[in-house]
């Protein structure tokens, strides 16, 4: 999966010897360095046009541009994580200790890495596909009706080729997202494994019960280094995909909102779902490796034949442990701040959806442009 990841993104100089290696390494920065540059000047034009557009009130402020510059922003930074993982050997280091077979797998658990990573990969291609077809769509009509005011062939051109990088940009973007999404799901099956062993241990050592909690809990000691690895690579590319993707989320649902025609509709609405799917990938998988490190106190408390006897030894074994558990935040976390947890993601849930609700209601917008008035008005 690492190979297939770093060849389609340029960076396919992994299992190679040192001396090969560096040479290719530096074409390879040269040349996605400049993609970047590219995609950095895209996104710094389109700031300097929003502040114009916030600043002169003869203008208003066009939140579509905002989405697309959102997405460039996001495209940007990933190809800049992906570089930086690559010069850290983050790359080397996920491939060792997380995405090599570990002693739990079965052949059922084999299958069930690869189902969700061919749905992950699936998924990614798909949002690809939409986001290059539906921008493909917009310069097509938009050309025929004339929408840009671009009357000349060489306006077209440079249109054509500024969208072209972004769509690169949306493809590295995907990429990115999907290596993060199927690694930190390898490590919630890797936990989850690890939690069928530890209920199976439980049930078949009632007689000396101390014994089996020493070994487990060097176990769960190894399952913590993993998630404490993991964390440590992702956890600032976590913060800025979020920072950037929740509110980009609210824009784009209060744009689809105020479409007027079915195909202005279609267009927001690929925007809107892209969006959601990204966000979705960013926290439910992590949420879901918080919840599966904390399952074994439950497991502990649910087991009755460790407390029929008293035994002082397991006793204190359990309550350590327990509270070691309860008391840690081990997780995906965004930069250190907080912990991906599935309480956070319903309280922000909670928040986005009343204010959504509240600025629909509100007509929040009408003061704003639609710029993509497609077929001579879909607005």
């Amino acid at each position: 999966m690492i190979v297939i990841l770093t060849k389609l993104s340029g960076l396919y100089f992994l299992h190679l010897n040192r001396h090969t290696a560096k040479w290719i390494w530096v074409l390879t920065c040269a040349r996605i360095l400049l993609l970047c540059l590219g995609l950095l000047f895209v996104f710094l034009r389109g700031v300097y046009i929003t502040f114009n557009e916030l600043i002169e009130s003869t203008r208003k402020w066009d939140m579509e541009d905002t989405i697309l510059y959102a997405m460039v922003l996001r495209s940007l930074i990933s190809m800049i994580f992906f570089l930086h993982w690559q010069y850290r050997g983050s790359l080397a280091v996920i491939e060792e200790q997380i995405l090599r077979p570990s002693e739990y797998y079965s052949a059922k658990a084999k299958r069930q890495i690869r189902r969700n990573t061919c749905v992950i990969i699936c998924i990614s291609v798909f949002t690809a596909l939409l986001l290059t077809t539906n921008l493909a769509s917009v310069i097509i009509l938009g050309r025929i009706h004339g929408v840009y005011g671009h009357d000349s062939t060489f306006d077209f051109i440079v249109q054509i080729a500024r969208n072209s990088l972004a769509i690169y940009g949306y493809v590295a973007d995907n990429l990115c997202t999907a290596f993060f999404a199927i690694v930190v799901r390898i490590l919630s099956i890797h936990i989850r494994l690890y939690n069928e062993k530890f209920e199976e241990i439980l049930d078949n050592h009632v007689t000396r019960p101390s014994n089996a909690l020493i070994s487990i809990i060097s176990d769960h000691r190894k399952m913590a280094k993993k998630v404490f690895l993991t964390n440590e690579i992702f956890k600032m590319y976590l913060f800025a995909m979020a920072s950037i993707s929740a509110p980009q989320t609210v824009m784009a649902v209060l744009v689809m909102s105020r479409r007027k025609t079915w195909l202005g509709f279609y267009y927001s609405a690929v925007e809107t779902a892209v969006s959601l799917i990204h966000l979705a990938q960013l926290t439910i998988i992590p949420a879901q490796v918080h919840s599966e490190f904390r399952i074994p106190q439950f497991l502990l408390y649910r087991n009755t034949s460790l407390w029929e006897k008293y035994s002082h030894d397991t006793y204190e074994i359990v309550r350590t442990f327990i509270r070691n558990i309860s008391t840690s935040h081990f997780g995906i976390s965004l930069g250190d701040f907080v912990v991906v947890t599935q309480s956070m993601m319903f309280k922000c849930i909670s928040i986005m959806v009343p204010y959504i609700a509240l600025c629909i209601q509100m007509k929040f917008g009408d003061d704003l442009t639609l710029r993509y008035n497609i077929s001579t008005g879909a607005g």
